[in-house]
Formats: structure tokens, sequence, C-alpha cells
């Protein structure tokens, strides 16, 4: 190799190191913090909105696909049962647990959720994919 490739090397290493050594790590990506579905709320029932994303196409059968995948999970109670499409989006309270597509603030999706926190028993929740993003 050349000396401009070892240099060139050298310097990507250090940068690269030095990035690694200042990077902070979390312990954690998810804290339970008490708020759940009471068993008598079971199973939750939600709807996505009927316009999805124009980005692609599936996007409602992998939403479906994902509910699936957490009712799945080796000891959870979670239950779920889809009611189809509907015009509502979220976030509102509405007395309706909706997937939709729309603006998030610069994130990728947000889960808005609503609950008593006197017992943490949760009441609605709306989930908001940003739409801002290509789909795929």
């Amino acid at each position: 190799m050349s000396r401009i490739t070892n240099l060139w090397l050298i310097l990507m290493y250090t940068a690269l190191v030095g990035v690694l050594a200042s990077a902070t790590i979390s312990s954690f990506a998810y804290k339970y913090d008490g708020i759940h579905w009471y068993d008598a709320d079971l199973p939750v029932t939600w709807e996505i909105n009927q316009n999805g994303t124009v980005d692609c196409t599936g996007e409602f059968q992998a939403v479906r696909a994902a509910y699936q995948t957490w009712e799945d999970v080796a000891g959870s109670y979670f239950t779920e049962t889809y009611l189809g499409t509907t015009t509502l989006s979220g976030p509102a309270l509405d007395g309706h647990n909706v997937v939709s597509w729309a603006h998030t603030e610069d994130s990728i999706a947000t889960c808005y959720f609503w609950y008593y926190s006197d017992t943490g028993r949760l009441v609605e929740f709306d989930i908001v994919f940003e739409d801002d993003y290509t789909w795929s």
C-alpha cells in the first residue's frame, strides 16, 4: 500500500476510535413503568387508516403481522382484534386505536397513548408512522 493509503487508514481508524470512545451506551432500550391493558380490556381492538402510505403496497399486512408477533411472544397476555380500515387518523383520544401515516415531529414513528395515572390502566393508543419518510 502507498503512504497516502496508510495515512488515510490511520486517520480513519483514529476517528473511529474517537467516536466510539465518546459514545454513550444505554443500559436499556425500554423501561416498563406499569402502564398496561387490564384483562377486561382484552382483546384490544384496532384499525388502520384506509389511506396507508403511497410509498408502497403491503403496509396493512405488515402492520397486522407486527401485531401478531406481539401476541405470539411466549408469556404474553396481549391479544388483539383487527377491525379493518377507518377514515380516522391519530393522534386523537376518540375511543379508537388507530395506525396511520402522518407527520410525527421527525421520528420514524410515534405511539401516542392515554392511561389513568392512578392505576396505570391503558385506555387507548394511536400509532403514527412518519409519512415524510419513504416506506418500502
